[in-house]
């Protein structure tokens, strides 16, 4: 392993073609002290880095895109890490386990979408914003589990959608909202423990086909196709909801109890079509 350890940022690329003759010749590199964009740039450079540890660099933010040309597979986070930028992990082939460490408070737009081996992620209780599309997917995921860090009060639009080996998200408790299409379409999803959310996104649910249960006991709005095709859904307290959009629980075929607040006096359009229970 090439491990550059570095008194003054800006010299991997040098230590780099000293040590093994070219950029692209480098697939396990570990760099210590400060580092620099000429840093970051060479590092995107070492199209053959499958091994990159950080845990000792003296960085606040990984840069966006940073490891897009990368053929990552293994990742130490610095310490000292506060950002991740958009698009950073996007399609990489991190393996197992990804912890992101505390101190963390915003991971960008895309950052990790595309994570095909990634197991389990867990997010630090600093973390207060998350950005669109950050864990989506795009053709084929092991991510099985997911733990929010208390710090985050909002999932935004398509965080998390389209894992279809999503199975449970753990410490949700201080999720108010969920923004458009969150979870859409993961299909094995189970459980959210804690959830007991505001505000519900257009879609936010929608084939989450085997979740058996939620708490909207203090959901005030529940926009269109919240939970559309929500099979496995059988009791639902709807006592706070004053806002609910067309098909927000339609096709949701398990449905065997409802409770309505009484200031709702009308139901939009198709809002629970084809719940047709058979025992």
């Amino acid at each position: 392993m090439l491990h550059v350890n570095q008194q003054t940022a800006g010299n991997v690329g040098l230590e780099a073609v000293a040590n093994l003759g070219n950029l692209t010749a480098v697939r396990y590199l570990k760099v210590s002290g400060p580092m620099n964009a000429d840093d970051w740039a060479k590092i995107k450079s070492m199209t053959s880095l499958v091994y990159l540890d950080l845990t000792d660099a003296q960085v606040t933010e990984i840069p966006a895109s940073a490891f897009t040309s990368n053929p990552l597979r293994f990742f130490y986070f610095p310490t000292t890490l506060q950002t991740i930028g958009n698009n950073a992990f996007e399609y990489r082939n991190i393996e197992g386990a990804i912890t992101i460490p505390e101190g963390v408070t915003t991971i960008g737009n895309y950052a990790f979408r595309g994570l095909h081996k990634a197991t389990s992620v867990t997010l630090p209780n600093s973390l207060t914003s998350l950005g669109t599309y950050a864990f989506c997917r795009s053709d084929g995921t092991q991510l099985r589990e997911v733990t929010l860090g208390s710090g985050l009060t909002v999932i935004p639009n398509y965080a998390f959608n389209d894992l279809d080996s999503l199975r449970v998200v753990h410490n949700c408790g201080n999720i108010t909202a969920l923004g458009e299409d969150a979870f859409y379409n993961c299909e094995w999803l189970t459980s959210l423990e804690g959830l007991r959310p505001v505000t519900v996104g257009s879609d936010a649910f929608n084939y989450c086909k085997k979740l058996a249960s939620i708490d909207l006991s203090r959901c005030t709005t529940l926009n269109s196709g919240a939970f559309f095709r929500c099979y496995g859904l059988t009791n639902l307290d709807l006592t706070n909801v004053t806002s609910m959009g067309s098909s927000a629980f339609a096709e949701c075929t398990g449905l065997t109890s409802v409770v309505i607040p009484d200031g709702l006096t009308t139901l939009p359009s198709y809002a629970f079509r084809d719940c047709i229970y058979e025992a």
